[in-house]
């Protein structure tokens, strides 16, 4: 556990976000802890998204962190730090010519979850 849900729009250049997301299991694995075969990722890109005046060079990325309860709110405000300045400084390519939003959040799953 835990699970990790990126979603883009398709103006985004990135050919894979493979690396970007080993390395974000990587930083769950050592600051939550877990082992990093509990690590789940799932991409979805946008094909049809409308970001502010639906100008396209808007664009957006959206990283959503579910995690099992019992952890402190300072571990998890920053472990998102952490993924937003990787996520800012993997991405500068596409963010070239983009108007790029980028948001993060990490929750706690419900308390009823079955593995």
């Amino acid at each position: 556990m835990p699970h990790i849900t990126l979603e883009y729009t398709a103006n985004i250049v990135e050919e894979s976000f493979k690396e970007l997301l080993l390395e974000i299991h990587a930083i769950l694995s050592k600051n939550l802890p877990t082992d990093i075969n509990n690590c789940k990722s799932r991409i979805i890109k946008h094909n049809s998204y409308l970001v502010s005046d639906g100008s396209p060079t808007c664009a957006f990325i959206n990283i959503i962190i579910d995690v099992l309860p019992g952890r402190k709110e300072d571990l998890l405000r920053s472990i998102a730090l952490k993924i937003k300045l990787l996520v800012k400084e993997r991405l500068r390519g596409s963010n070239f010519g983009l108007d790029l939003q980028f948001s993060i959040s990490v929750k706690n799953l419900p308390d009823i979850y079955y593995k």
